[in-house]
């Protein structure tokens, strides 16, 4: 099973907003390395708290979530 992506408003801002290079490093990454898995869990962490269900990814300096 792939999986969707799906950008919110606030993340396409900042994609715009940032260098083109970076913005292509981040969906690239999330095109060819998480939406394909099967299980997402397998490269990311799982976040805690009140984001618990969520998992992160770190592409260079950022974090996705």
């Amino acid at each position: 099973m792939a999986w969707t992506i799906r950008y919110e408003k606030k993340a396409l801002s900042f994609l715009k907003k940032c260098d083109k290079k970076e913005a292509r490093r981040i969906v690239d990454f999330l095109d060819q390395y998480v939406a394909p898995l099967e299980d997402v869990r397998v490269i990311g962490k799982p976040l805690k708290g009140q984001l618990s269900g969520l998992w992160r990814y770190r592409v260079g300096d950022y974090r996705i979530l």
